[in-house]
């Protein structure tokens, strides 16, 4: 849920993540990460992110010669809601 009133109703949030060898973000830099992973999420969400206020993208070291991105966004698109709603309805 939002605060504003107007977009005020059901959400979902879609995420990507992507890890690099600590190599390939020498050598291509954490900003090739963080848009990498954007590119991830746009391609990933399917609905062109409709309702999308904010999108959060983080960068984490693994501890293990990787570093963990991470892209999310609130969407209130009644597609991808109304697909979230049947996900879990039809898990057992």
């Amino acid at each position: 849920m939002t605060d504003d009133p107007e977009t005020d109703g059901p959400e979902v949030v879609h995420v990507a993540r992507r890890a690099w060898t600590d190599d390939e973000v020498a050598k291509r830099g954490l900003a090739a990460l963080r848009l990498a992973v954007l590119e991830d999420l746009i391609r990933e969400a399917r609905c062109g992110l409709t309702g999308t206020g904010d999108v959060a993208i983080t960068l984490k070291p693994s501890g293990l010669g990787t570093v963990a991105g991470r892209a999310s966004a609130k969407c209130t698109d009644p597609a991808c809601v109304d697909l979230a709603a049947a996900q879990r309805t039809a898990r057992p």
